[in-house]
C-alpha cells in the first residue's frame, strides 16, 4: 500500500514474535504478486536500512540453489503450480494467462511458481495467506477470488481466511475489507 514509513514498527513487531529476517524478507518478496516489483524492492530495502540503523546482522543476500542453473524451470514451475494450487485451479489460472499468450503464461509459470514460490523459506500456508491479505488490501477482486478459493481448496481453514480479511480493515480500510468478505462469502457458498 505503499505506507513505508510504518514498516518500522511493523518490522519491530514480526520480530517481537519471533520471524526471522529471512521470512520477513520472503513475504516481502511476494508483495511482487500483487503489488509489483517495486513495492517489494522498496520493502526489502527499507528492511536493509532498519537492520543497520537497529544494529541486527541484515540477512545475507540469497544464494541461487542446487542446481538452480540446470533446472528446467518451466517444468519446476508447472509441478509447483499443481502442487500449491491442485492440477484444476493451477490449470484454470493457466488457461487465464494463455489469453494473453505463450510468452506471458510462461513468464509466469517460470518466474512466480518456478523460481520465487517454489522458495522454502515460507512454508505453503503462510505463502497463501500472505497473498490473500495483499489482494484483499489493493481491492485486487478478481485475484483476491482465485487466491481464497483456491486456499480453500488446499487445506486454509475457513477461520484463518475470514481472520486475515478482517486485519486488512486496519490497513486498506473498512471498504477493502468488506468488499473482501464479500468474495469470501461467495467462495464458501461454492465450496
Amino acid at each position: 500500500l505503499n505506507r513505508l514509513d510504518d514498516l518500522k514498527g511493523h518490522l519491530d513487531v514480526a520480530l517481537n514474535l519471533g520471524w526471522s529476517l529471512e521470512e520477513i524478507r520472503d513475504c516481502m518478496f511476494l508483495c511482487c504478486l500483487p503489488g509489483g516489483w517495486p513495492a517489494a524492492i522498496d520493502g526489502v530495502r527499507l528492511m536493509y536500512l532498519y537492520c543497520k540503523e537497529m544494529e541486527l546482522a541484515a540477512p545475507a543476500p540469497g544464494t541461487f540453489r542446487n542446481g538452480y542453473h540446470s533446472t528446467d524451470w518451466l517444468k519446476k514451475g508447472t509441478e509447483y503450480g499443481i502442487t500449491f494450487w491442485g492440477e484444476s485451479h493451477f490449470n484454470e489460472l493457466i488457461s487465464r494467462l494463455s489469453l494473453e499468450g505463450d510468452d506471458f503464461k510462461e513468464f509466469i509459470i517460470i518466474s512466480v511458481y518456478g523460481k520465487l514460490l517454489s522458495r522454502s523459506v515460507l512454508d505453503e500456508r503462510t505463502k497463501r495467506l500472505c497473498m490473500i491479505a495483499a489482494f484483499a488490501a489493493l481491492k485486487s477482486h478478481e485475484h483476491l477470488e482465485f487466491m481464497i478459493s483456491g486456499s480453500l481448496e488446499n487445506g486454509a481453514a475457513k477461520e484463518e481466511v475470514k481472520e486475515i480479511l478482517f486485519y486488512c480493515g486496519i490497513y486498506a480500510g473498512q471498504e477493502a475489507t468488506l468488499q473482501a468478505l464479500d468474495i469470501y462469502r461467495k467462495c464458501i457458498a461454492s465450496t
